[in-house]
């Protein structure tokens, strides 16, 4: 019999995934997604497309906001983040923690779920020539490398290459499952409260046997062996995979809900500048009407990571609510409108000067 100590445990640990691990969730999510939709093509296509998606546009932000916080740093707004050097722009995404200039932290495992995808359609490029069924084959190298790579960090190796190379090995066995899921999940018929029972259950023993399971792939922090955080992961993702199909039947094809899913690139790139956005407008609202009394300068000044809440939950959805809706707004409206119309005018521009 579960206590209520237990259950309620079970609760945070689940509302961690999504909320204080908020980040690692979703790439691990990320990972299993991308590995269910992947479609094999022509390698210079397939190269050209995912480096200008996920590297090339990552340094272009690195820069943007690098420079940023090099102005807000001399105009003494704030006091942190690295200098802005050739090696915080091009090397230290690649060989640090990836929080060089804060503002876009969020967005570290974009270059590892790039090493990620390549390996695997490097790796299914020799199944198509050899026909050997890799997706099982790599499944099962993989987390044996990332059983390795976290009892290579346990024992000191947690700077410089092996940020990238643990990174890489912790995620590749969600990807190949993403290709596993996708051939079984037809089979994936059980009922409701049993499936949910059964998942409440190996969280259960999980939480009661290792107590705190959670983790920083980030800043390579782990207290457990791989197996255990792989476990845990599954659980989550399975936990809310049912929940996102249960969903579907009520919501359906709805434009919003698609849109967001499609643009979570653009919600874990810029949603830690929009908590700094607000800040400032809490900074200046409390200065005219005093409605943030508890509003700390010296934490504002010091951490991207500060939120001044003051332990209040609606405040915290708030900064959600916006950190998430902000970037999709202004995407959609610069992007997906301003911008498409500027080049099909052009391009009609330029079709009217051929004709004449």
């Amino acid at each position: 019999m579960l206590s209520v100590d237990i259950v309620v445990e079970l609760v945070i640990q689940f509302s961690l995934e999504i909320y204080f691990h908020f980040i690692h969730f979703i790439c691990r999510y990320l990972l299993l997604y991308l590995g269910y939709f992947f479609k094999d093509t022509s390698f210079s296509i397939y190269v050209k497309k995912k480096t200008k998606k996920l590297i090339v546009s990552y340094l272009l932000w690195n820069i943007a906001y690098g420079l940023i916080l090099k102005i807000l740093n001399n105009l003494k707004i704030i006091n942190y983040g690295n200098e802005f050097t050739l090696y915080n722009i091009f090397v230290a995404p690649f060989m640090t923690s990836s929080n060089q200039f804060h503002f876009n932290a969020a967005a570290w495992f974009l270059i590892s779920i790039y090493f990620v995808q390549m390996i695997y359609f490097l790796v299914n490029k020799v199944n198509k020539v050899m026909h050997i069924n890799t997706k099982y084959i790599l499944l099962i190298f993989s987390t044996i490398c990332a059983i390795i790579s976290l009892k290579l960090v346990k024992e000191g190796y947690n700077y410089g290459i092996f940020y990238l190379t643990t990174r890489v090995s912790f995620l590749m066995p969600f990807y190949c499952l993403g290709q596993i899921y996708k051939r079984f999940e037809d089979y994936d018929k059980l009922n409701n409260i049993a499936y949910f029972i059964i998942l409440i259950f190996v969280q259960a023993i999980l939480i009661q046997k290792f107590t705190d399971i959670t983790y920083n792939l980030n800043l390579l922090t782990f207290k457990h062996d791989y197996i255990i955080y792989m476990f845990s992961s599954i659980t989550g993702i399975m936990f809310w995979i049912r929940i996102a199909t249960i969903l579907e039947k009520y919501i359906g094809d709805n434009k919003i809900v698609n849109y967001i899913g499609n643009n979570t690139y653009t919600i874990m790139m810029h949603h830690m500048f929009i908590f700094f956005l607000i800040n400032i407008a809490f900074y200046h609202l409390n200065n005219f009407f005093g409605l943030f009394g508890n509003f700390s300068i010296y934490q504002f000044k010091r951490s991207v990571w500060y939120i001044n809440n003051n332990n209040n939950p609606a405040l915290s959805i708030f900064y959600c609510i916006i950190a998430i809706s902000l970037p999709l707004i202004i995407k959609y409206f610069l992007v997906d409108k301003m911008l498409v119309e500027l080049k099909e005018k052009l391009k009609e521009s330029k079709n009217n000067n051929l004709c004449k």
